[in-house]
């Protein structure tokens, strides 16, 4: 043996390294009480502790973690005995002198080395209460994706149970439509009439428009530019107490869609519509509405004198010709009885904002009509009391804002000249959208 090589730290199954670890914290418990240790010190004590308690933790970590605090303790105590009989009690007493005397150098390094084995154990404790932590969240987060994915399948579902019955009732419109063109046709085979167009006349009134309106699906149109049926009978709600106490039926001409006759049904007045379009009339009568497909103004014509309590007609003169327009006041002066009420509700020329939005956008419209031309007509065929109403104002937001006047006195007649200069504007340009021509007979 090599007397000046470093001594050898043997660590063996003899260590009791329980007892230590007893004597450790026995000695640690001690200091405690004693206030040997400073403040963080204490901090590094209760975190140990704390973690190495495996609460919360997986079984395998729980079991790495109690193994590793078992062997971070180590010690100085090493065996001296000798197993050569012959020299044992020398090399007994040599190892005994040498433990003794670099007992204070192997207290450092176990020192150095308990410290470490300390410092494993409380981040190994740390790491496991933070892996602990991010399963938590995790399956947390796992539990809301999986809720959120199946209220999205829900919506899905929702969604495309929506879309089923939407084409359904498409389909059903189709079929409708193909149904009456079909019946038609075959009526016309069995009176020997030849195919062709039979919907659109050629010497009827209004046949111009109705030769634009017959090309496509005018229903869908009206749907998708006349406005909702709730916006649509809102606007006419005002004119039902026009013919509560109608002196006898009251028929609406041009109904399209029936929002007015719906109107004058729920509030128990007599009443009953003509229009050109079947599609119309169909949709009508699925409504449980009274209509009859045919021509205004031959349906006038075919009435007898003073047999209607009133005539509504809103959307429809400006589908006539001049000539009928004409036409159209005579004959329903002839058909009112005394006291009925007309009202005929059209598009207003006098706002030029009409021009660029709903009068042109419409394939059947022939003209626009003026209401002083309207009023004239209406008093030439023997209304009295006629009034003119005018409906839909602009939005604010399209209109010319006036100008605030200045606090400097030197410009405010000039703003005064322009803000009446954007009034005259606004009175051209942004006048209400309709105007309705209202005459009692």
């Amino acid at each position: 043996m090599n007397e000046n090589a470093p001594p050898e730290i043997e660590i063996g199954a003899d260590v009791d390294v329980e007892a230590i670890m007893e004597e450790i914290r026995e000695t640690v418990r001690r200091r405690r009480e004693s206030g040997d240790y400073p403040p963080d010190v204490l901090v590094e004590l209760e975190l140990a502790e704390t973690a190495g308690s495996g609460a919360g933790h997986s079984e395998a970590f729980a079991s790495i973690l109690s193994e590793l605090r078992r062997t971070s303790g180590f010690s100085a105590e090493i065996t001296t005995a000798s197993q050569k009989p012959l020299v044992a009690p020398v090399v007994s007493k040599a190892k005994g002198a040498i433990r003794t005397s670099l007992r204070w150098y192997l207290t450092g390094i176990l020192q150095q080395v308990n410290s470490f084995a300390g410092n494993v154990v409380r981040a190994v404790a740390s790491l496991s209460s933070q892996i602990s932590e991010v399963r938590e969240a995790g399956e947390t987060t796992a539990a809301s994706l999986d809720a959120l994915r199946d209220e999205l399948r829900n919506q899905l579902a929702r969604l495309e149970q929506r879309t089923d019955t939407l084409e359904q009732m498409r389909a059903h419109d189709r079929l409708s439509r193909l149904d009456r063109a079909l019946k038609e046709m075959r009526e016309r085979l069995e009176a020997g009439v030849a195919p062709g167009p039979t919907s659109v006349p050629t010497e009827r009134p209004g046949a111009r428009s109705w030769r634009a309106e017959a090309a496509m699906d005018y229903l869908d149109f009206e749907n998708r530019f006349r406005g909702s049926l709730e916006d649509v009978a809102n606007k006419q709600r005002a004119y039902v107490d026009l013919f509560r106490d109608a002196p006898g039926r009251v028929v609406d001409l041009g109904f399209g869609r029936g929002e007015f006759l719906g109107l004058l049904r729920d509030a128990g007045v007599e009443a009953y519509g003509v229009d050109r379009h079947p599609d119309m009339v169909a949709y009508a009568r699925e409504a449980g509405l009274e209509v009859q497909q045919g021509d205004s103004l031959e349906h006038l014509a075919s009435l007898d004198p003073a047999s209607l309590g009133g005539i509504f007609c809103a959307q429809m003169v400006e589908h006539l010709d001049p000539p009928e327009v004409v036409r159209f006041f005579e004959l329903a002066a002839d058909a009112m009885a005394p006291g009925g009420t007309l009202v005929v509700e059209t598009i207003n020329p006098e706002s030029l904002f009409v021009f660029a939005h709903a009068f042109y956008v419409d394939l059947g419209h022939l003209r626009p009509l003026h209401p002083l031309t309207l009023d004239f007509l209406a008093r030439s065929a023997g209304f009295s009391k006629v009034r003119t109403e005018y409906l839909a104002p602009i939005p604010p937001e399209f209109r010319p804002q006036p100008i605030e006047p200045p606090e400097d006195g030197e410009f405010v007649q000039l703003v005064e000249r322009l803000n009446e200069n954007f009034r005259r504007i606004d009175e051209i340009v942004f006048g209400p959208q309709d105007f309705a021509i209202v005459a009692v007979r």
